[in-house]
């Protein structure tokens, strides 16, 4: 049998989980963790650690631990609002409280993880910034329906039960469940089936079977283009940005913090043009841990990428997809040279103005200024 596992790499993953939890504090003793470390083209999975003894021979957490995923789940709701045609990175969304009804005597009323509302924000943002309350209303819009038939063309095989609740992670998966999710996204919305063998050959070196590659297109190109985008901001303007700073400061990647409620588990799965990793911090016995998911399972994922010999994240713009300079706080259009200002993909269709001034100005004199600024 020929694997698809990188000694090498599965050592550095192995070495990146027992570390990293040992840093985490003096409660780590009781933490357990997985990794899975896969290449995006081609779903071989290259690295695969089930717990922080890699030597025991028993349950694997990266295989059958079935824990929330979280903010995991929100790419997955953007990218259906994107396909859905309506949306935009840049249109408004309201970060507002919101109550939604349940049924006839129950009501569910989520919040933000810092307990604020933040009114109305682009989809960058409560994507890059997390935003409970942004994301129900704006799946909630899409339809959970959509949003299912979302998860399961980009890998997941169960059926998710269509509550609410869902919006915001109230799904149990494993990492390597996860990592097919990513992969997907990581290959630029292509989904390859992950896989730990290449082929089976006999004693005497004759080749028995061949596992050959099978890529199906499972979401729109230019969608997942947008979202991969937004992932890159989770790490410089983000959830992602503690972790972002323990990289290399030229280093560009994609990525996505989870953290289930009550700080049971903590998640972090982001990806470079050549690995896909995804990590997950918890307790064996549910309880809280205390940590984010980036104060977690984001410190193991940075970790392991700072030993690998990884390329930042770059993808190809699709030619259907158009760049127009946003503010990242309010989605104006704004001018590339404006404070906060965003470079946010969208159809080429959108109808979104070019800005040559700060403050959504798109006029003559907002251009006349421009050149005056640039010295032309």
């Amino acid at each position: 049998m020929l694997s698809t596992l990188d000694p090498a790499v599965q050592a550095a993953a192995e070495r990146a989980l027992s570390t990293g939890l040992d840093k985490l504090g003096k409660n780590s003793a009781d933490l357990e963790g997985a990794v899975i470390v896969t290449s995006p083209q081609t779903g071989e999975v290259r690295a695969l650690v089930g717990g922080r003894d890699a030597s025991f021979e028993g349950f694997n957490r990266a295989l059958d631990a079935r824990r929330q995923i979280s903010s995991l789940i929100k790419p997955a709701v953007y990218l259906a609002a994107l396909e859905s045609g309506r949306y935009t990175l840049a249109s408004l969304i309201d970060d507002a409280p919101i109550v939604v009804q349940l049924d006839r005597r129950n009501t569910w009323t989520p919040s933000n993880f810092d307990d604020q509302a933040h009114g109305l924000v682009p989809l960058m943002r409560a994507l890059a910034e997390s935003y409970n309350m942004a994301t129900v209303r704006l799946g909630l819009d899409v339809g959970l329906e959509p949003i299912a038939a979302t998860l399961k063309r980009l890998g997941l095989e169960q059926q998710p039960t269509l509550y609410p609740s869902m919006l915001l992670g109230a799904l149990a998966l494993t990492p390597i469940e996860v990592a097919q999710i990513y992969n997907t996204l990581a290959n630029g919305g292509f989904r390859v089936p992950l896989r730990t063998v290449r082929s089976v050959i006999a004693e005497d070196g004759e080749l028995k079977q061949r596992y050959a590659i099978e890529i199906t297109q499972a979401a729109d190109a230019g969608a997942v283009y947008a979202i991969n985008r937004a992932l890159v901001q989770v790490m410089e303007r983000g959830t992602g940005r503690s972790v972002n700073r323990l990289l290399p400061q030229d280093l560009v990647v994609a990525g996505k913090t989870g953290t289930s409620d009550d700080l049971r588990d903590s998640w972090f799965a982001g990806f470079t043009n050549d690995h896909l990793i995804v990590t997950w911090v918890g307790a064996d016995d549910n309880r809280p841990t205390g940590l984010t998911g980036s104060a977690g399972a984001g410190r193991v994922w940075a970790e392991l990428l700072k030993s690998l010999e990884a390329a930042s994240y770059e993808a190809p713009r699709p030619a259907d997809v158009d760049e127009r300079w946003v503010d990242y706080l309010t989605g104006d259009p704004t001018a590339q040279r404006c404070p906060d200002a965003v470079l946010v993909p969208m159809p080429a269709t959108a109808d979104f103005p070019h800005a040559y001034g700060c403050n959504g100005e798109t006029g003559f004199g907002a251009r006349f200024r421009s050149w005056f600024d640039d010295g032309r």
